[in-house]
């Protein structure tokens, strides 16, 4: 995990090997006003369980005001759910997230 802002987190998933372990150390780790970029553009393949459970997450965050984006690449692109923001760089993860605050703040 790495703070990128004040209140953006920032985590890379390694691989379907450890869906479980990395969605218990999200949800032990993050606080009520953080948003999240997950980056899976190092992750060849992905399991089904893993957007299962990362879509009770996205819930989870949602639910307190705040945002989850993917980062992915073309092949998780394919597999990933459509419910979750996904952008091809970080960069743009971080830019959406900001778009997002913004629009928190308006109250839009």
């Amino acid at each position: 995990m790495k703070l990128l802002s004040e209140g953006v987190y920032y985590f890379k998933y390694g691989g379907s090997d450890r869906t479980k372990s990395f969605f218990v150390e999200l949800n032990q780790r993050l606080n009520s006003s953080c948003d999240i970029i997950i980056d899976l553009l190092e992750s060849p393949s992905i399991f089904k369980d893993f957007w299962i459970d990362l879509n009770v997450f996205q819930q989870k965050i949602e639910a307190q005001g705040n945002t989850v984006v993917l980062v992915v690449g073309t092949v998780q692109l394919e597999e990933a759910t459509d419910t979750i923001p996904k952008v091809p760089t970080l960069q743009e993860a971080e830019d959406y997230i900001a778009f997002e605050r913004i629009q928190r703040d308006l109250g839009i």
